[in-house]
């Protein structure tokens, strides 16, 4: 079957989470023996991995807008371009009840991201500090300022604790005295590593694995790469749950959050509510499992070859596109 793929630019830029995901979308329909050409106004179908600004609906072509989002509400008129398709697509069931609340009227399908085998399980057995690591700088959204914030309330300067905070390409996160000086966290806890060089996949996942805990206060997620792949690699996650389509995977250290109003600088981007992690929440779950590391290293090391079975990339895509075959068989 040939399925045409429209995407901005960058959307195929593995260097980011959705041209990650596009470019595995496109690997995984060509590994089902799909033809995908890219915005082909002759194939039957055209699917758009993409904003709905940038999508292309055409007469007599199959179109489908396909669109992660991280907030309760779209920008404006794109409910009006999405109605414009045969079906919407999203990653999860939360964004999907979330585009119908917001206008959206055609047929909304989740079609859920993957994870590549390269992320294996590792079993981590606690020789030294407990090695914190935080993956998502400068995206404001990834929360790695509540992380600083809370590691240097509880562990500054403590040798049993570590922290490296894998920022792409530069990193944000300070650290405030009570005179009002800012500092680099690294510069402020002698405990605390900042790594901002671009790094190949390997080298992160061999990063995931010489770390113990993954920490993950997020506003919100279209699908969240970042935490699927620390528990597929049987890291244990701290991270709240109710934006992720994966949770049930996850051995219980859920951060409370509450939907609040997008923040002023972040509205225009992203308008509606999104999560609000509780600091003193991720500083709960961060002494919860530093006194019961070990049981909870074992249950994430357990569950990550059924993440591995349930989220391989072909098969969600397999699943995805079922319907869609099945018509233009």
């Amino acid at each position: 079957m040939i399925i045409s793929f429209n995407t901005h630019y960058g959307g195929l830029d593995t260097s980011t989470g959705y041209g990650y995901a596009g470019f595995n979308i496109v690997q995984s329909l060509q590994a089902l023996g799909h033809t995908v050409p890219f915005a082909d106004p002759n194939a039957p179908v055209m699917l758009n991995f993409t904003m709905p600004y940038y999508y292309i609906v055409a007469d007599g072509q199959y179109t489908i807008g396909y669109t992660p989002w991280e907030s309760t509400k779209m920008q404006d008129g794109w409910e009006m371009i999405m109605n414009q398709c045969d079906e919407v697509w999203t990653t999860s069931d939360l964004i999907a009840e979330w585009f119908a609340a917001d206008g959206v009227t055609k047929p909304i399908h989740v079609y859920e991201h993957g994870i590549e085998h390269v992320w294996t399980p590792r079993r981590r057995r606690k020789t030294g500090p407990l090695k914190f690591l935080h993956v998502g700088e400068p995206a404001t959204r990834k929360g790695g300022q509540l992380v600083v914030d809370a590691f240097v309330d509880l562990f500054k300067n403590n040798p049993d604790y570590s922290l490296t905070i894998k920022a792409n390409g530069f990193n944000t996160t300070r650290v405030r005295y009570g005179d009002g000086m800012l500092f680099r966290p690294d510069e402020a806890s002698n405990n605390i590593k900042i790594i901002t060089e671009n790094i190949d996949l390997e080298q992160m996942v061999h990063l995931y694995h010489e770390h113990d805990v993954l920490l993950y206060p997020s506003w919100g997620e279209g699908f969240g790469f970042i935490p699927i792949q620390g528990m597929a690699s049987g890291m244990p996650v701290i991270f709240n749950h109710k934006w992720a389509p994966y949770r049930k995977y996850s051995v219980g250290l859920d951060i409370a959050d509450q939907l609040v109003p997008v923040p002023h600088e972040n509205e225009g981007e992203h308008p509606g509510m999104i999560f609000w992690p509780s600091l003193d929440s991720l500083k709960e779950n961060m002494l919860e499992v530093a006194s019961c590391f070990q049981d909870y290293a074992d249950d994430a090391y357990e569950k990550a070859p059924l993440i591995h079975e349930e989220y391989d990339w072909v098969e969600v895509t397999r699943r995805a596109f079922d319907h869609v075959t099945k018509k233009f068989s």
